[in-house]
């Protein structure tokens, strides 16, 4: 991008660069007594039928709404030559374009951007479409995507999102999904300085968690959580054990209402990065431990040891590979690290069953769970946090809590 487009992203609306096929471009202009708005939409396929009627797959326009305001709608098309089109043709037309100008679905509303600042979050989803989503960490932007398509959408929707519901973003970065764990790589910087901090600060109900732009595929804190954290503060555990630690976010969530937790995880650097989001909401880890190592080995010597928790955390990869080479597939062992973690677990003791594969969805948790119940001989009940409202449903991590009796 260049400086003039990243310029023209961060005030007023980003037009990518002119395709060979000739593919036009609107300018909506917005009138009322106190306000002009200009922005700019791109039309996709733009071409004439047989009756010289423009034909197109869609066209996102852009519209602020006022009560009993009387706005102007005059659009211009500029084509490359190759298009055919003639500008005065449109610069006649006068359309009430409001009803089509609302912001697509996918995005979240302003009602529910200022709820968010309210309870203290500014780490979320902001949209979710099928080949990708955007999330917000702070004032900073992650897009992810699965296409070029898919990149270029969301790029111009964030622009036009943004002025719609007046929200001012800093950098924008960007992260190719992959259909291989092999093929992931950090995300890339798209628009902002070079020269900022690639680590900065969100908050989430008020708890601080750093991000890292620049440690790797994952930045910091997965977003799609939320709900289970707060349900961790909500029970607080006495004794918590973070599998899969990551971070810890949930040993965070845990320690600010009093608990002492025991994280797992097979990366120290990760668990070094879990220490600092202590250190930022001022929480002690002196009497926390912090293990570098694999889960299941980890998870016998515990049992040995004749450990308990009242809060166990599962939320495993997809798939992992520990040091010993051995492999983690979780479709076929999230069934005995349940039954490990079983062994752990206080009688009146809550477990989050939580993955990210999409054949294992809440149902298929939960019969998984059933049998374990049964192989180990105890009882138990389900409990679901409500859905997230900044995802669409059946995005994010699947979840489901079996609380024991």
């Amino acid at each position: 991008m260049s400086e003039e487009q990243s310029r023209s992203l961060a005030h007023d609306a980003w037009v990518p660069k002119l395709p060979a096929s000739g593919h036009g471009y609107i300018i909506i202009n917005a009138k009322s007594n106190a306000e002009a708005i200009e922005t700019r939409s791109k039309i996709g396929s733009a071409r004439r039928n047989a009756n010289g009627n423009l034909l197109h797959k869609s066209a996102i326009g852009l519209a602020q709404k006022g009560a009993a305001q009387q706005r102007e709608i005059v659009m211009r098309l500029t084509t490359a030559a190759t298009a055919g089109f003639r500008v005065s043709r449109f610069e006649r037309m006068r359309l009430n374009l409001l009803p089509t100008m609302k912001m697509r679905s996918e995005w979240i509303d302003a009602t529910m951007l200022r709820d968010f600042e309210t309870e203290g979050t500014d780490a979320h989803r902001l949209c979710t479409i099928d080949d990708g989503w955007v999330e917000r960490f702070g004032r900073d932007i992650l897009i992810s995507f699965k296409n070029a398509p898919t990149r270029e959408r969301l790029t111009l929707e964030l622009n036009l999102w943004g002025t719609a519901v007046g929200f001012k973003f800093g950098r924008i970065f960007i992260r190719f999904l992959p259909r291989k764990n092999e093929e992931r790589e950090k995300p890339r910087l798209l628009f902002g300085s070079k020269e900022e901090n690639l680590q900065t600060l969100v908050t989430e109900r008020h708890l601080k968690f750093g991000i890292d732009f620049g440690s790797g595929y994952s930045v910091g804190l997965f977003v799609d959580q939320r709900e289970n954290r707060s349900y961790v503060r909500k029970i607080a555990p006495k004794r918590l054990l973070n599998c899969f630690a990551y971070t810890c976010s949930f040993s965070v969530a845990a320690t600010s209402v009093g608990a002492k937790t025991v994280n797992v995880d097979l990366s120290k650097k990760s668990l070094a990065r879990g220490r600092e989001n202590f250190s930022l909401n001022s929480l002690p880890s002196n009497d926390h431990q912090f293990i570098a190592d694999d889960v299941f080995a980890v998870l016998p010597r515990l049992a040995r040891k004749g450990e308990k928790f009242d809060a166990i955390i599962l939320d495993p990869p997809t798939f992992s590979r520990s040091r010993r080479g051995k492999a983690f597939h979780v479709e076929h062992d999230f069934e005995k690290l349940l039954l490990l973690a079983l062994e752990l677990t206080e009688r009146d003791g809550c477990i989050l069953l939580s993955t990210n594969c999409s054949t294992l969805r809440e149902h298929a948790l939960e019969v998984m769970a059933r049998y374990c119940l049964k192989a180990a001989r105890r009882a138990g009940k389900f409990h679901r946090q409500p859905p997230l409202p900044d995802f669409s449903p059946n995005m994010g991590a699947s979840s489901t809590w079996l609380c024991l009796r």
